[in-house]
């Protein structure tokens, strides 16, 4: 996750970035802004030479490109530099404001279609068609789960730990969770006790034998973190527990500006 913040506000989003930020927020992830820093994937770099290198690396927020571009396209560089494949997800808010040497440093780019941006997803399709060497579609996602619905009928049903474990770990706010779910029952949860204890035990890009640290992870895993994937794990429920439709916000902004007029001389050319 590069940010916690986006320019739609959709229902059940599962970054919940549907909740407003504000200083006195209930939920400590919606009391003010954050980005990851180009610094964090720099170290990552260093600290993985060798591993997972053919990997593809997902990068997604909130929204990534709601964020100031030139971080945005200075990760995107860092990963390039290092060889490692990066595929962006994204509701395409300021995509066609990217430069296009930078679109063309990732290697796959997934548009997510709400229906309330299809208009948008169908202009960067073309201007990708024109402007990309890299692999892109679009994907349809209309609803979004209800994460607490979810939670509640995973609790006491999963007895071991899921097979993604490790397969997918995930980086929030600089902090590394073991499965690609994890993060966002964090972020439900609200307390942030598991990126805290997490941080505690190691599970940062800081600790210079992180490599280590996660090929043990059966030991070096805090048992709080185990216990909230048995219980709070809503991939079980995928499907059943699904939100109401999207809808348009008063507060959504379809377009960035620089998407408009990256589509306005790519139109005019």
């Amino acid at each position: 996750m590069l940010n916690n913040y986006c320019n739609l506000h959709c229902e059940h989003c599962c970054t919940i970035c549907h909740i407003p930020i504000h200083p006195d927020s209930e939920i400590m992830d919606r009391r003010d802004k954050w980005d990851e820093s180009p610094d964090t994937f720099e170290l990552f770099c260093e600290r993985f030479k060798g591993i997972g290198e053919d990997d593809q690396h997902r990068l997604s927020g909130g929204e990534l490109t709601a964020m100031n571009l030139s971080v945005v396209e200075e990760i995107i560089e860092i990963l390039y530099n290092y060889g490692r494949k990066t595929y962006v997800l994204t509701n395409g808010y300021e995509l066609m404001g990217m430069s296009v040497s930078s679109l063309n440093k990732i290697h796959t780019i997934v548009l997510d279609d709400h229906g309330i941006n299809h208009e948008l997803i169908e202009s960067i399709m073309k201007y990708l068609k024109k402007t990309y060497k890299g692999k892109y579609e679009a994907i349809e996602v209309y609803k979004h789960w209800d994460w607490n619905c979810a939670r509640q009928r995973t609790e006491n049903i999963m007895k071991e730990p899921c097979n993604a474990m490790m397969r997918s770990p995930s980086v929030y706010r600089g902090v590394i969770y073991p499965c690609c779910m994890s993060q966002h029952t964090d972020l439900m949860r609200g307390d942030g006790a598991a990126n805290a204890i997490l941080k505690e035990a190691g599970w940062t890009f800081d600790n210079p034998d992180i490599v280590e640290t996660l090929r043990n992870w059966r030991t070096t895993l805090p048992p709080y973190i185990l216990d909230k994937c048995l219980t709070d794990c809503p991939r079980p429920y995928d499907g059943i527990c699904g939100g109401s439709e999207i809808t348009l916000k008063q507060n959504d902004v379809i377009w960035g500006p620089k998407s408009k007029e990256g589509w306005s001389k790519f139109k005019n050319a």
